[in-house]
């Protein structure tokens, strides 16, 4: 059973290795990073070395000073002079629009960034996407195949964790 799990985890997080950093994309068709991160590229130009990424992992309440200045911010990260704790959860996993600073669970695990990712694991890459959930797929999405009817917590923290390693640029 372990070596089963284990096989799932490397192919969710091979097949987001990529895929995922679409899904960080305000709109995966017209928008584009900048710089490009290419495919055949390691991690190495992700994480807190790219501005867009660096951005959605940062933690909500520091968006207006890394809005000001993302470099010097990202210098801060990397040189350690600014500490990110694991209570300071990133942008990306919030929907904006529904953050509250006093209620840090209003919008939490609720961005297009979450949505995007537990849509590709669970009902299948190609509804990721999509507007409307696909549901003549060749092959039934491990949601299907688990009879998962809705996202539950344990789920939804699996895909924020593939994301949170998709971000970032770490190798494994």
């Amino acid at each position: 059973m372990e070596s089963a799990a284990n096989a799932a985890h490397c192919d969710n997080t091979g097949s987001l290795k990529h895929t995922g950093l679409q899904y960080m994309l305000s709109d995966p068709i017209k928008d584009h990073f900048d710089p490009p991160i290419l495919k055949s590229h390691s991690k190495a130009l992700q994480g807190w070395n790219h501005p867009q990424t660096a951005r959605l992992l940062s933690p909500t309440q520091d968006i207006t000073e890394f809005d000001m200045d993302p470099q010097a911010y990202m210098d801060k990260v990397n040189t350690g002079e600014k500490k990110i704790s694991a209570k300071q959860w990133p942008l990306m996993f919030y929907d904006m629009s529904l953050y509250d600073p006093k209620n840090k669970k209003k919008g939490f695990l609720q961005s297009h960034v979450m949505i995007q990712a537990w849509h590709h694991i669970f009902t299948g890459p190609m509804s990721a996407l999509s507007k409307e959930h696909i549901s003549h797929l060749s092959k039934p999405g491990k949601g299907k195949m688990h009879h998962l009817t809705e996202p539950g917590i344990r789920n939804i923290m699996y895909a924020a964790c593939q994301m949170d390693f998709t971000a970032r640029n770490v190798e494994s």
